[in-house]
């Protein structure tokens, strides 16, 4: 049988990429300046679907990037702003879009392609909030449309099928982008370093497969007779009709003119271990990912402590890349018909228990002072959001309170008076007469709350 050493899929693709990435700018498939005339797009220097083949196909890369996105947007994001009513339409927007998915995959988009273009689609008139949607575009399609000073004029969306591309304006198009370098137009994806070594590690493993497929079968060397009883050719034939047919249980009884062995690898192979580390190492490196959280090696618990908080810094500064252009373009729009002053603010992760009750007792401290029931309402309601109270009140039903609280208060009056009035007649009326102090019953302690849970 005979064993092939043909090139994977993935290698045939990294061959393509390190053939073609160092021709420089391709030109555009299409003619940029029939859309924005004077303008030029901007090409890009390798074709993107490389890295996602390469997501795809390799899992140590798949693994790392996971878990970059994982430690990126778990924290979650929360609206901070001075005006409540941003807060609240925000809150709404990101309720609406699933905001935690969405972040899910811009910060994936911005590691494997380098780039995430997220169409805003706005709401029509009469509709409540601004933006109805964020669609996120494949970066492929996408092309940046710049002047000669780098401001970004545009974007272009090629649909193939021999239509024309969509237009799109910088108003309609958030562009995230990872690791800008220069004056790029695009980001670099965190896959593009590792190329020429990836390359390397998929033919040394391919090369190790080889190895093992054919050295597998351990085969035998059988040796028959001796210098006194040399084996004939009859004999030596026979012998090899016998191992035709041998299956992985057979047993062999022979004669001491007869010596089988087995004809091992080793130390005659090369050992890939120091050569597969290295290729890890380098890959690993760019991808930023301890070792300790890919399962790679023993770790002594200090390097791993040290890696985890380099990893921290790594985080942040994909979480800056996420948040500035969400506040700038995204949550600045959606904020516009409340305030255009007052522009919101994120912040990653969830609030503490303690900045919860804070701002509990803040809220506490505005009940006190004289405010509209409308605004006192809101107070409330915010409250319980803050305590995790998930039925909120309205205007009504804090007026009906109000009411029902009224209504028992008088009620509580009149028998009050009435029961006075009675202790009078008795006491003023023609037959009253002394009673003996020592006769009279003794009183019972009554609390208030007693008092009042009688009356009802």
């Amino acid at each position: 049988l005979k064993i092939e050493n043909k090139p994977s899929f993935i290698e045939n693709k990294l061959t393509d990429y390190l053939a073609e990435s160092g021709k420089g700018l391709i030109s555009v498939k299409h003619d940029i300046e029939k859309f924005f005339p004077g303008k030029k797009g901007e090409g890009r220097l390798v074709d993107v679907n490389y890295f996602e083949d390469i997501y795809t196909h390799v899992p140590l890369v798949a693994a790392a990037i996971d878990l970059t996105v994982d430690f990126s947007v778990s924290p979650g994001l929360y609206v901070t702003a001075e005006n409540d009513k941003i807060i609240e339409s925000c809150n709404d927007l990101m309720k609406k879009l699933n905001f935690d998915i969405l972040l899910r995959q811009i910060a994936k988009f911005m590691l494997v392609y380098g780039d995430c273009f997220v169409e805003i689609v706005k709401n029509e008139e009469g509709e409540e909030g601004v933006i109805s949607n964020l669609k996120i575009l494949h970066p492929a399609t996408m092309t940046v449309v710049r002047d000669e000073t780098g401001e970004v004029e545009g974007y272009l969306q090629d649909i193939g099928k021999g239509q024309e591309p969509i237009q799109f304006t910088s108003e309609e198009i958030v562009h995230f982008t990872y690791n800008k370098i220069g004056d790029r137009a695009y980001g670099l994806s965190i896959i593009e370093p590792i190329m020429p070594v990836l390359k390397m590690k998929l033919q040394a493993e391919r090369d190790m497969s080889f190895i093992l497929e054919r050295k597998a079968n351990a085969p035998y060397h059988v040796k028959l007779g001796n210098e006194n009883y040399p084996p004939s050719d009859s004999d030596i034939a026979a012998f090899a009709s016998e191992m035709a047919v041998l299956k992985a249980r057979n047993e062999w009884v022979t004669s001491y003119l007869v010596d089988i062995s087995v004809v091992g690898t080793k130390g005659k192979t090369m050992d890939f271990k120091p050569f597969n580390e290295h290729y890890d190492n380098q890959i690993v490196y760019a991808l930023r990912v301890p070792y300790v959280l890919l399962g790679l090696g023993n770790i002594p618990e200090g390097l791993a402590k040290i890696q985890l908080d380099t990893f921290q810094r790594h985080i942040k500064s994909i979480q800056l890349s996420i948040q500035t252009p969400l506040e700038q373009q995204i949550f600045k729009v959606e904020s516009s018909m409340v305030s255009e002053e007052d522009v919101p603010k994120l912040q990653w992760g969830q609030q503490s228990m303690k900045e919860k009750l804070d701002e509990v007792t803040a809220y506490l401290a505005m009940m006190a002072s004289q405010l509209s029931e409308d605004t006192k309402t809101n107070i409330e309601n915010k409250i319980r959001d803050l305590l995790g109270i998930e039925a909120n009140i309205t205007l009504e039903d804090r007026q009906a309170d109000q009411e029902r609280k009224q209504q028992m208060f008088s009620q509580g009056g009149e028998q009050d008076g009435s029961k006075s009035n009675d202790s009078k007649g008795n006491s003023q009326g023609p037959k009253s007469t002394k009673l003996d102090k020592n006769k009279l019953p003794k009183k019972t302690g009554v609390s208030g709350n007693d008092r009042s849970v009688d009356r009802g």
